[in-house]
């Protein structure tokens, strides 16, 4: 795919119908679609989804695709009925916009910021990735409260909307990881140590594209590192992946001079061939920990501390009692840019923070040393998910079961860049068994940065590309990359 800057003006017409009883729900959208600041010609595919947040979080009722809307020097209006949904019972609701080309059966395009919606019309734009959005549309939701009957109570959440306008609501019972450990079949999955846990296998049977197929279809992801020590408790008689058995994790498992060994068993550098265990992770914040939450520049931060006093493992542990887990690197770009660590500070990370050649100082500290032992001191912060916990999708729902908001299959993006146009849209930058999704898919085919920072330890990484860097530059190397949830 090409990079694109796609830049949306819009109103809405005959708003009024907003103000009626009962409820028209119809509504005319007109807007100028620009191409790298040029105006477009012929036709494109929209989706319009509805969300109860303004960023990733929240829920998503509405959903609308309307295909081959015709656009003329970058002028089109399109029709958008949201009459089924029920995302109009709260205080506010924002429309998010994508975009794709008509002759295209590819992703869309994810645009941000979504727009809050009220009666009355304002004049909007929204770029995707990069540049400040100014205004807004907006729904008054004194009118739009109309169309319901019933309410949800604090908590709970509609899951459906009936046609004489009760609802059915949904409870996470206050906070409870359990009632959201949910497989993609609607089976209970398992917690264990606070972090939900799908499915597992343990019979070292499995390559690297069979555990992340397994996992994807399951709407969930393999386990990372810190994960694996939490379900493993290596220090009870009692561990979930016993007998030492080779782990496939989410960031492909090197083992990084075996430092490591003790929590994936598994080699320094292995193949996509060799025949590991898995789990698969579904990470999910439960309202109780979301609530608490701090939105860090679209990160959502449930726990930081900033002082080089606590271990790897005791650190990975804390995390998963927040229902979250260490921050990525590229999630710690966005602390970074809050300025929540000191330059030198060591940060740990899902995959024990290696440094790379030290390509990395400036995301995860320059006390940060290649392969750090987890005995060392850290600080750290725990990130939560921004995937909804009724695991609906609000970007594009792939065949895999990945859900993404964004594909920039160009290599002309560094690694800050990618990781700074994930969490602007409320996601992160794709792990590589994710990115491995993406290209069973058929939908990545270039070089591509990974939440991990793509390192290709001697070109043998999952998910990434034999082209590809060992030890790649953030600054300077410049790869594709995929937002994902």
């Amino acid at each position: 795919m090409y990079r694109i800057t796609w830049v949306i003006f819009a109103v809405i017409l005959n708003s009024h119908a907003f103000a009626q009883t009962p409820l028209d729900a119809e509504f005319t959208y007109q807007g100028e679609l620009k191409l790298n600041d040029g105006l477009v010609n012929g036709p494109y595919d929209f989706r319009f989804i509805l969300n109860t947040q303004a960023d990733g979080l929240g829920i998503s009722n509405g959903d609308v695709i309307v295909e081959d809307v015709a656009v003329d020097n970058g002028i089109f209006t399109t029709k958008i009925d949201f009459a089924n949904s029920a995302a109009f019972i709260g205080d506010k609701v924002w429309m998010q916009i994508n975009v794709r080309d008509g002759n295209s059966t590819g992703s869309f395009e994810a645009l941000a910021p979504r727009q809050q919606i009220t009666s009355t019309p304002y004049a909007v734009h929204a770029q995707f990735v990069g540049a400040n959005a100014v205004g807004e549309i907006e729904i008054d939701s004194t009118q739009v409260q109309q169309r319901v009957t019933g309410t949800c109570s604090a908590g709970q959440f509609v899951t459906q909307v009936a046609e004489d306008g009760s609802v059915t609501c949904g409870s996470d019972n206050n906070g409870d990881i359990q009632s959201i450990c949910i497989r993609a079949d609607g089976s209970k999955g398992m917690v264990v140590n606070n972090i939900c846990l799908l499915e597992y296998d343990n019979t070292q049977s499995s390559n690297w594209n069979a555990a992340v197929n397994i996992c994807m279809a399951n709407k969930g992801d393999l386990c990372t590192a810190s994960q694996y020590y939490q379900l493993s408790d290596k220090n009870s008689n009692d561990q979930l992946f016993y007998n030492n058995k080779p782990l496939w994790s989410n960031s492909f498992s090197d083992s990084d001079g075996s430092v490591k060994g003790f929590i994936l068993n598994s080699a320094d550098d292995p193949t996509t061939t060799q025949l590991y265990s898995y789990g698969c992770c579904q990470n999910i914040l439960p309202l109780s920990n979301l609530s608490n939450a701090e939105n860090i520049n679209g990160v959502l931060v449930t726990y930081k501390h900033t002082k080089e006093d606590t271990t790897w493992r005791a650190a990975s542990k804390i995390c998963s009692t927040f229902s979250s887990d260490l921050c990525t690197k590229s999630q710690y770009v966005a602390l970074n840019d809050d300025g929540v660590f000191n330059l030198a500070v060591r940060r740990a990370t899902p995959e024990l923070s290696d440094n790379d050649a030290s390509q990395f100082s400036e995301v995860v500290g320059t006390n940060t040393s290649d392969n750090g032992s987890w005995s060392q001191n850290w600080a750290y912060a725990c990130c939560g998910s921004t995937k909804p916990s009724d695991l609906s999708c609000p970007g594009t729902l792939h065949a895999s079961g990945l859900c993404t908001v964004a594909i920039h299959d160009t290599e002309d993006a560094n690694f800050f860049t990618a990781a700074r146009a994930c969490t602007t849209l409320g996601a992160d930058i794709c792990s590589n068994s994710q990115m491995q999704a993406l290209r069973n898919d058929g939908l990545f085919s270039g070089e591509s940065w990974t939440n991990n920072g793509a390192d290709n330890d001697s070109s043998r990484v999952g998910g990434l590309l034999s082209s590809q860097p060992d030890n790649p530059d953030p600054d300077t190397d410049l790869f594709g990359y995929a937002c994902c949830l």
